[in-house]
């Protein structure tokens, strides 16, 4: 069971990583679209704003799954610990 604990932990760690690098990646592009927009290409606004709200949405969904795995985790600990072997 303690070695499954640590490769949840690698695991959710990884995809913390993956989806933070996605995070990036779209709000940067939302940032060039939002400079395209201002610069002359007024057609673009939407596109760039919809993508920052979509990158909001993303953050929030990621520090969601980044608590409850931190709290399932912990519960998984103290389930270990409080087991008799």
């Amino acid at each position: 069971m303690h070695k499954d604990i640590f490769r949840h932990s690698s695991t959710r760690r990884t995809i913390t990583r993956f989806m933070s690098a996605i995070l990036i990646a779209v709000s940067i592009e939302a940032l060039l679209l939002m400079f395209k927009s201002v610069l002359g290409d007024g057609e673009m606004l939407a596109g760039a704003v919809e993508m920052m709200f979509s990158a909001a949405g993303l953050l929030v969904a990621l520090g969601m799954y980044v608590f409850l795995g931190a709290k399932a985790e912990k519960a998984m600990v103290e389930l270990r610990q409080s087991k008799p072997d």
